[in-house]
């Protein structure tokens, strides 16, 4: 297995002098934000950040890493990197050079990545069935926390193919073992970033199907306010004409008048279901 070593930024920067290019590197470890690799004549530098893949809003693992021909230094201090590595250390133990032990490294960062975003597209599938019974409380929440998370893995595949692919510029091929081996994880990283893409797309679709049914429930209700105001208009109006009470009104002296017009109401009320049902608005 490459030599490979995990220390804390206090102990790096104690250790500077053993270091070209230590500015840079504490530079880069002040706040790390984003997955980058810078390269040098005499090493490759540059910080690892990975989302995490919980709802909690858990702090996320991030370290840097310091790589020359003859080690490679992590320094992180937390303590997470290095449980992390003893976990995988049957894996890390076929890296034969500095460079391989990164790319082990980030391999395993991916290693349940596929599976992670399949969850996901289920998650998102069940919300599209239960949207379907409206039975959802919170989709929109839901939804919105879901895109947040695709946006993360999205800019995280990106940095990390860019790192890739700076490891195979032709100037840094001083460091690097295994050609192969780091353009295939660039196509492994461009797979997973194409997954992002599509699972973004589904975001963006169930976002318009979930505003659409909520338009289809508001003109629901409209046209059933719009029917049920239409069938007590013409009642409305019977009851202010006849409300007048002027001597002449012939209807006031008759004594079923009454009856009559609940008659008459009844009859328009039947008319007008009978014209709603044949126009087909309920």
């Amino acid at each position: 297995m490459a030599e490979y070593r995990i220390i804390g930024v206090e102990e790096f920067r104690e250790t500077r002098e053993n270091y070209p290019h230590a500015k840079e590197m504490l530079h880069s470890l002040g706040s790390i934000r984003y997955c980058k690799a810078e390269a040098f004549r005499d090493c490759i530098l540059g910080t690892l950040r990975i989302p995490n893949k919980s709802r909690q809003r858990t702090p996320q693992f991030s370290f840097g890493f310091y790589l020359t021909k003859q080690c490679l230094v992590f320094i992180e201090d937390t303590g997470d990197l290095k449980q992390w590595m003893a976990k995988r250390r049957e894996v890390m133990e076929d890296a034969r050079s500095t460079d391989q032990l990164l790319m082990r490294v980030m391999e395993q960062m991916l290693d349940d990545d596929i599976f992670y975003l399949s969850h996901m597209e289920k998650e998102m599938e069940e919300m599209e069935d239960e949207l379907l019974k409206d039975s959802y409380d919170n989709f929109f929440e839901e939804l919105t926390q879901i895109r947040k998370r695709l946006s993360r893995f999205h800019a995280y595949y990106e940095q990390l193919s860019a790192m890739a692919s700076e490891m195979l510029n032709k100037q840094n091929m001083q460091f690097i073992s295994d050609a192969s081996s780091w353009g295939n994880l660039v196509g492994r990283l461009s797979r997973l970033e194409s997954s992002v893409m599509y699972l973004r797309e589904n975001v963006v679709q169930l976002r318009e199907y979930y505003h659409a049914r909520q338009a289809d429930k508001q003109n629901s209700v409209m046209t059933t306010l719009t029917i049920v105001t239409t069938i007590f208009l013409p009642l409305s109006l019977l009851a202010g004409w006849y409300g007048m009470n002027f001597v002449n009104m012939p209807e006031l002296r008759n004594e079923n008048g009454y009856f009559i017009l609940i008659g008459v109401a009844i009859v328009i009320i039947i008319l007008e279901i009978i014209y709603f049902k044949k126009k087909k608005y309920f």
